[in-house]
């Protein structure tokens, strides 16, 4: 259902251009300032010009912020991976622990061989 309401939206917004850009044809004088440049371009022209500016400032803007992301999350990987090591560390040495108890223990119970 989303689809197919974005997809409705993108074709509304495509069929809005492509109307602007019939009805105002006509050209117009564009300066880049500070240069004595000017330029005659349809109306359309710089409006489309403006779009895909816009849209290339947006995706250079989201790939920064999506580099920071995963540089983020491969830092914070490496984190947890070392809490992972040191908690299996821990897991080891108090499992060797309980061991040696046992093994003290059963030697404490135990008749001595060199009594016999």
């Amino acid at each position: 259902m989303l689809r197919i309401l974005r997809l409705l939206a993108a074709g509304s917004g495509l069929l809005l251009i492509v109307l602007f850009a019939i009805g105002n044809r006509a050209p117009v004088d564009v300066a880049f300032w500070p240069t004595p440049l000017v330029v005659d371009l349809p109306l359309y022209g710089v409006f489309l010009m403006g779009l895909l500016l816009g849209a290339l400032v947006t995706a250079a803007i989201a790939g920064f912020e999506l580099l920071r992301l995963r540089l983020d999350y491969r830092r914070l990987a490496r984190r947890l991976h070392g809490y992972e090591y040191q908690a299996r560390l821990r897991e080891a040495a108090a499992e060797d622990a309980a061991l040696e108890r046992i093994r003290a223990a059963g030697r404490k119970g135990l008749p001595s061989a060199a009594g016999s």
